[in-house]
């Protein structure tokens, strides 16, 4: 990758990360400038850079990114109104574009790892700071940890990630101190969710712990990903416990878990039952790309969305149909098949489910390509179930969102060296590669004294 590309991709990851938390909003016209300057460099670069263009090409991504963008584009002209969803669409577009088509004939395999290094570094300094200067106030006056950040989901968004990026870290390195040290953070990570107290996060790490768990599964065992559910799922049916064991020992006063509990479901019906609404008296275009039913028909323009879309987008699905309409919603629809379509495929997946950690395989040079686009999948993955529950992917303001597409972006560009890899692996350790027992045609026979 170019350097000014990867400067440029710094600059915008670290300015949406930065505005996540509670000590940089006044700084939020500087996102936009960062995109602007990450699509200028990496199209002029696109361009240019014809030979692997074309083998990224040879894929329907570029298709499917050329359909989704022009009929969510159909909507902003019968937008209630056009300045404020071509806006949000202009800015959509650009993040695409910039992620799904001109970022990933630029990257190689080195190129993807580091991505990945930069997500986890970014993560563990948003951990760091929530866990060192957290803002001094609670949200909705609930003993819900939201650290630096705006709010606890917010937070919880964050270290989920985080959780998986580290987890997957501490089985797949090499050195055995960075192994023990991702492990911690892992952990910490998932106390973090925990403490947030957000749901949709917690759902969506015991999604991406169960892949890891399907794709690893000699590696990590079942007792060690069963017991980290168990502990997810705790978490999930009691997200207040750690604030209610706190204000016990503190012997306060405090809301208990069935009115939390309450409050999460009460708090999302509204929205899904006013979206849908909205969607039924706009079935076909919708209310505009990134608009609900209330967005006024006259706006001053600014340079976010806040205080003109009063509903908070719990739901991508309902969302995009309110917004969008039929149209928007089936072009949604591709972008969620492009998403699930960089799963690894079934050679690669008998590789990683026999992959042991033992000091050989961790020094093996042809295995690193695998990590990689498995941990991209589970992430993209876990990241698209989170916001069926809570934020969007279809904000070019949002670092979470961001992270989707990036991780999507990464595996569309070396999922054309997978195969190869995964096959030349394959013919190395021979045919019989199975993840079961062996079978009776496999095993060595036995000598007449039962020696091999």
């Amino acid at each position: 990758m170019p350097t000014l590309i990867f400067l440029s991709l710094l600059g915008y990851l670290g300015t949406l990360a930065t505005l996540q938390t509670n000590y940089a909003w006044t700084f939020m016209t500087y996102r936009w400038i960062a995109l602007i300057t990450l699509v200028i460099v990496s199209g002029f670069h696109w361009m240019l850079f014809r030979p692997r263009r074309r083998l990224i090409s040879a894929d329907n991504t570029m298709d499917i990114l050329m359909v989704y963008l022009f009929s969510t584009l159909l909507t902003v002209p019968f937008a209630e109104n056009w300045v404020f969803s071509g806006m949000r669409w202009t800015s959509h577009a650009m993040m695409l574009l910039a992620f799904l088509l001109f970022l990933p004939p630029t990257l190689q395999l080195k190129d993807v790892q580091r991505l990945i290094t930069v997500l986890k570094a970014t993560v563990a300094v948003l951990l760091l700071v929530s866990w060192i200067y957290p803002v001094p106030w609670a949200f909705e006056d609930t003993q819900r940890f939201q650290g630096a950040m705006g709010d606890p989901n917010t937070m919880g968004h964050i270290a989920a990630m985080g959780a998986l990026l580290y987890f997957h870290g501490a089985i797949t390195t090499k050195e055995k101190r960075v192994r023990i040290g991702q492990g911690a953070i892992a952990l910490g990570a998932m106390a973090t969710v925990w403490f947030s107290g957000a749901r949709s996060s917690m759902l969506a790490l015991m999604v991406g712990l169960m892949l890891l768990g399907y794709v690893y599964r000699r590696r990590i065992g079942f007792k060690i990903i069963g017991t980290m559910l168990a502990v997810t799922l705790v978490s999930f049916a009691f997200p207040n416990l750690p604030g209610q064991a706190k204000q016990f020992i503190l012997k306060g006063e405090g809301g208990t878990s069935s009115e939390i509990s309450r409050r999460v479901i009460e708090s999302r019906r509204p929205v899904w039952e006013e979206a849908w609404e909205g969607f039924k008296s706009r079935p076909l275009l919708g209310w505009g790309f990134g608009a609900d039913s209330n967005v006024p028909v006259l706006w001053e323009v600014q340079m976010t969305a806040l205080g003109t879309v009063e509903r908070d987008a719990v739901n991508d699905f309902l969302f995009m149909l309110e917004g969008g309409g039929i149209v928007g919603l089936g072009a949604y629809l591709l972008l969620v098949y492009l998403i699930l379509k960089q799963r690894p495929a079934a050679e690669q997946r008998a590789i990683l489910m026999r992959f042991s950690g033992a000091p050989a395989e961790l020094r093996d040079s042809s295995l690193p390509i695998h990590h990689a686009h498995a941990i991209l999948f589970i992430v993209a993955t876990s990241l698209l179930v989170l916001f069926q529950l809570d934020g969007t992917a279809l904000s070019a303001g949002s670092f979470m969102s961001a992270a989707l597409w990036l991780t999507v972006g990464g595996a569309i560009a070396i999922r054309k060296e997978v195969p190869a890899s995964a096959l030349a692996m394959r013919s190395a350790i021979g045919p019989s590669v199975s993840v079961g027992p062996a079978s009776a045609k496999s095993r060595p026979r036995l000598g007449p004294l039962g020696k091999w």
